[in-house]
């Protein structure tokens, strides 16, 4: 709701595992989210968007990126 994105249609995949919705958020305001992420079972990427589902910033989309290879590890 925070962010205005359509993720409640989302349901089906979540609960089938196909998908996991997680929220970027900066370490000092951990209960404002920037993004929403939408990753596969496997961990890659499906969609990553910001308020109102605009595009990511660099600094955004550089975070995301080191997370994702994080996670892969």
């Amino acid at each position: 709701n925070d962010l205005h994105h359509c993720v409640g249609s989302y349901s089906d995949r979540i609960i089938n595992g196909e998908s996991r919705i997680v929220f970027m958020r900066l370490a000092e305001k951990e209960k404002e989210s920037l993004i929403t992420v939408d990753i596969a079972e496997d961990k890659t990427l499906i969609e990553a968007a910001g308020l109102g589902n605009c595009a990511l910033t660099d600094i955004q989309e550089k975070a995301l990126k080191a997370w994702l290879k994080e996670i892969n590890k």
